[in-house]
């Protein structure tokens, strides 16, 4: 048997553990499906993966620029704690717990397409890594509650789990998706989604009368900031420099200069004024690849939708909503940083003396990508004000619930790092939770969590997502109210304006060259949305 092991390791790790293969292969099958020539199909699955690719060397630049100013906030501030990555956890777990968990990646693989082709869950889950994430948190979890001798266990109850929560999570965030996307094509495959569905949420109770991130009216002479890539250039270049200049103050040179490999003071500003730059050019290039994707990947999973999965759509990585809202990705990290510092504080003071919580420090990288996807949502719902809270609210998740899971894992054996995004923190809790009671009542707990999940999701599909309802209804009509009495004051104005001019009455009309400048609708959709 152990040369299936090394075949379900091999696809597991090497195909879908990278995104790129991942998309590739599913795009030609849609593809084939749709009954295009070899060429369409080779072309058109080469672009998707190519595309995913561009995706992800624009993550790697926002991550290289973002973990200096990681380190330098660190050194300034002093804090002391754990910093939630997925990437670290796993590679400690994977020596141990590797084998199991590629059982569990490719069966629960298998899983979701049974539970998406059989039941009103119609998500194919496509974000490669964040199966792999999940597939090793599970294996972990479940190997130390059930115990070694019980391994083939673990991989069926971790399979199932895992197809569980790959087709419920896009369900639960799909009437934000829809709002956002305005249409029904692509779902949100990121287990972030309780955090952007806790940001839609907050967004919509919050911001009713908030106008878009998108619809900023700058002065004629910052009209630049229109473009949201300089925008959020300029933004980083500030918050570097601030940071920058505190360490240079703050720190002794010997510690401040080595974390951006400067050698002198002059170079170490210049190089955070670089690396802020380069954060620009980063979710430029996480945008254009978001959009080759799209590109190929819609239309070609028509072919899925017709053959294999009927009525499917695939849940995609959380970039994939950024071009949507570009400000308001600026917006929601800033904010999400924010509420992990609050919540750092929150532990520090009350939370870890009183429950023996460590505390969590705030990561760059999951509060811009997390933070940017919440950022989008609460946009979505509650415009400027929706945006600011609702990433907020996710700073606040992914700092509470990984250090709800490190306490878990420590009780299980495996302490001292934790998953960040926030679907790992509740998923995780809860189950290592039920398994705490042994292996029989962990097995019936589990099992009737992942049936409780289901049925859940497949009455909020039938019931929700499916008869139409679109989250922000009545700010939609606040806003189309706007748009109106905008258009209105235009008319008069134009019309007053042509009075004046042709002097038909004898008076001498409107003097001077006053004029109402009406800016771009908003781009939120769902305007032929039920009332909320």
């Amino acid at each position: 048997m152990e040369w299936l092991v090394v075949v379900l390791t091999f696809i597991g790790q090497q195909i879908l553990n990278v995104p790129a293969y991942l998309i590739g292969i599913i795009t030609a099958i849609g593809l084939i499906a749709l009954r295009r020539t070899p060429g369409q199909v080779v072309g058109g699955g080469l672009k998707a993966a190519l595309g995913f690719l561009i995706l992800g060397a624009g993550a790697g630049v926002v991550v290289s620029s973002l973990d200096p100013l990681g380190k330098l906030i660190l050194e300034v501030t002093g804090a002391q704690g754990v910093i939630p990555t997925n990437e670290v956890i796993t590679a400690l777990a994977a020596e141990q717990y590797g084998a199991t968990s590629a059982y569990v990646l490719v069966l629960g693989f298998i899983v979701m397409l049974l539970l998406a082709r059989f039941t009103p869950l119609k998500y194919i889950f496509l974000t490669g890594h964040h199966m792999v994430f999940m597939s090793l948190l599970l294996a972990v979890v479940l190997s130390v509650g059930f115990g070694e001798d019980l391994g083939w266990l673990v991989v069926i109850i971790g399979a199932l789990l895992l197809g569980v929560i790959m087709v419920v999570m896009p369900a639960f965030a799909h009437p934000w998706m829809k709002k956002i996307t305005g249409d029904d094509t692509i779902a949100m495959g990121h287990f972030g989604s309780a955090g952007y569905i806790a940001a839609g949420a907050v967004g919509q109770a919050v911001g009713r009368r908030s106008h878009s991130t998108e619809r900023i009216n700058f002065p004629q002479g910052l009209g630049f900031l229109r473009d949201s890539m300089v925008a959020t250039a300029l933004s980083m270049v500030l918050i570097y420099l601030v940071f920058a200049i505190w360490g240079l103050i703050a720190l002794p040179a010997d510690t401040a200069l080595p974390i951006l490999n400067a050698a002198d003071g002059g170079a170490f500003i210049m190089a955070a004024i670089m690396n802020a730059l380069l954060f620009g050019v980063g979710v430029a290039i996480i945008l254009f690849g978001v959009r080759t994707v799209l590109g190929e990947l819609v239309p070609a999973f028509q072919g899925i939708a017709e053959k294999v999965v009927p009525g499917a759509r695939p849940a995609l990585d959380v970039p994939i909503v950024f071009p949507f809202a570009a400000n308001a990705v600026l917006i929601g990290f800033l904010t999400s940083f924010l509420g992990g510092l609050v919540s750092l504080a929150l532990i520090a003071i009350w939370l870890g003396p009183a429950f023996g919580l460590a505390l969590i420090l705030p990561g760059m990288v999951p509060h811009f990508f997390t933070g940017g996807g919440a950022g989008v949502f609460g946009n979505a719902t509650g415009g400027r004000i929706g945006a600011m809270v609702g990433g907020f609210v996710n700073g606040v998740l992914i700092t509470i619930l990984p250090a709800l899971l490190l306490l878990v894992l420590g009780e299980l054996g495996f302490a001292n790092t934790t998953f960040g995004d926030a679907d790992f923190g509740w998923f995780g809790t809860l189950i290592g939770v039920s398994l705490l009671g042994g292996p029989v009542m962990g097995v019936i707990l589990t099992v009737v969590i992942g049936a409780v999940l289901v049925i859940a999701a497949s009455l909020w599909q039938r019931r929700v997502v499916d008869t139409g309802w679109i989250p922000g209804a009545r700010r939609e009509e606040w806003l189309v109210e706007q748009e109106t009495a905008e258009r209105a004051m235009v008319t008069d104005a134009g019309t007053a304006r042509t009075t004046g001019s042709t002097g038909a009455t004898g008076s001498t009309g409107i003097t001077g060259s006053t004029s109402t400048t009406v800016t771009d609708p908003e781009t939120d959709t769902g305007r032929h949305a039920r009332r909320d």
